[in-house]
């Protein structure tokens, strides 16, 4: 009970988090209005755009981990995917490129929303991304409010997809406890 509380107290804050980052469309304004809820993960071997990352979205309040290469940010998120809400993954990365570390991090969970990000993109890379499922494909760099805009369209789909696995849990469970001949 504490848990469904809790998750819908987080999903109050992140309806109010998308109402703000609509109502003020200016990101310096932004920073200092907003209250945060969900915890990214960045992957990406270029430390500078870690560290940009990871500023921006920690003004705001999120909580943000770093991981340097696709090996090591499938590790980290072998061990805590219950903290992580969406991962921010670079394309070309040594160890591990995004294209592997995208599949091994969605064959642990199939439902985490993966924003790639990449410096050397092209069409062909960006269409093969989102047929695998992935939330979104931004070159870089990237500006501050597309970045933000993109990450809160991949957390309302991700909020709209638990509530339609909640309401279906809740239909599922009154046909079932439907009696033979009701």
């Amino acid at each position: 009970q504490d848990v469904g509380r809790d998750r819908r107290a987080l999903d109050d804050g992140v309806a109010l988090l998308h109402r703000l980052t609509l109502e003020h469309r200016d990101v310096a304004a932004l920073r200092n209005q907003v209250l945060v809820f969900h915890a990214f993960l960045v992957i990406d071997d270029e430390m500078s755009v870690c560290e940009i990352a990871r500023d921006m979205l920690a003004e705001l309040g999120y909580t943000v981990t770093l991981q340097h290469d696709g090996k090591a940010g499938v590790e980290y998120y072998r061990t805590r995917q219950a903290s992580v809400d969406l991962i921010l993954l670079d394309v070309n990365m040594p160890l591990m490129g995004g294209r592997q570390a995208f599949e091994e991090l969605r064959n642990l969970n199939s439902s985490i929303r993966i924003i790639f990000l990449t410096g050397y993109g092209d069409v062909a890379t960006s269409v093969q991304a989102m047929k695998s499922g992935a939330a979104d494909f931004l070159q870089k760099p990237t500006a501050d409010d597309v970045l933000l805009s993109t990450i809160r369209r991949a957390l309302d789909r991700d909020r709209q997809a638990r509530s339609e696995r909640a309401e279906r849990h809740v239909l599922r469970a009154r046909v079932d406890s439907l009696t033979p001949r009701e």
